[in-house]
C-alpha cells in the first residue's frame, strides 16, 4: 500500500471550502483534467453517492466510477474507485487554520 499526503491552506471558511470540493456535478469547471461527470446516484454529496468521471489521462479520455465511502460533513470524505484490479481511496480532510 502506498500513501501520499499533501496539504493546502485556503484562506476561506471550512464550510465554504467543503461545499466547493463536494460539488461533484460542477467539478469539470474547477479541475481541467475532468471532462465530464455523470451522476449515478441522485441527491447531494453524502455516504454512498456514486458518479462516473471522465478525465483526460496521458492524452486520452478515461472513465472511472467513483463512490463516497466515508463522509463527515465539513470535516472529511473519502472517494473510492476500482479499476484494472486496483482500488484507490482518496481522503480529503478539512480543518480551520488559526
Amino acid at each position: 500500500m502506498t500513501t501520499v499526503k499533501t496539504s493546502r491552506e485556503i484562506g476561506m471558511p471550512v464550510v465554504y471550502v467543503f461545499r466547493q470540493f463536494t460539488d461533484v456535478a460542477h467539478s469539470p469547471a474547477a479541475v481541467s483534467a475532468i471532462k465530464k461527470i455523470e451522476m449515478l446516484t441522485p441527491g447531494g454529496m453524502r455516504l454512498g453517492v456514486r458518479w462516473r468521471e471522465t478525465r483526460q489521462v496521458f492524452g486520452r479520455l478515461d472513465d472511472a466510477d467513483m463512490e463516497v465511502t466515508s463522509f463527515e460533513r465539513n470535516r472529511m470524505y473519502t472517494i473510492t474507485h476500482r479499476k484494472a484490479g486496483l482500488r484507490t481511496d482518496t481522503t480529503f480532510r478539512f480543518r480551520p487554520v488559526r
